[in-house]
């Protein structure tokens, strides 16, 4: 029970940091991001922002929120997944959940409550599952492979 709680608080944790890493890689790796975090931008008229980022603003804040969505979201669920999968003894699809869970709730909130954003939430939710379920099929079959040789 306390080893479960621990894997929980392990799993929330960790999806808050690769959140983190993931906006620092957003803001200053990409193009979108470099717009959405530049302060002169308040000031520029939409030529100036399209000379400086080669684009239309909206598209820029568009092509930023697919990559989010599509891209970061999701590795973060997997990588939450694996992370469960890999400490979690045993239930560890509600392992998952739970541990990828408060980060959505963020992710729903921030999407204004739309049907599509707890849609995602739900892909994201199923793609820890399957990444915890893969890591704990594997787990299991080393050791029962571990217990035949030996």
């Amino acid at each position: 029970m306390i080893r479960n709680s621990l894997i929980v608080l392990g799993c929330v944790t960790l999806s808050f940091l690769l959140a983190g890493v993931s906006g620092f890689l957003y803001v200053n790796f990409t193009q979108p991001g470099q717009f959405a975090a530049d302060p002169e931008v308040l000031n520029m008229d939409v030529q100036a922002i399209k000379a400086k980022y080669g684009g239309d603003p909206w598209a820029l804040m568009e092509r930023g929120l697919r990559l989010l969505k599509y891209v970061f979201w999701p590795a973060i669920a997997i990588l939450v997944g694996l992370f469960a999968g890999c400490f979690a003894r045993d239930r560890v699809t509600l392992i998952a959940v739970l541990g990828v869970l408060p980060l959505q709730v963020f992710f729903v909130a921030a999407s204004s409550f739309s049907a599509f954003g707890f849609l995602l939430v739900a892909l994201y939710t199923g793609l820890a599952c399957a990444a915890a379920l893969g890591i704990d099929r594997l787990k299991r079959m080393r050791n029962t492979a571990a217990l035949r040789e030996g």
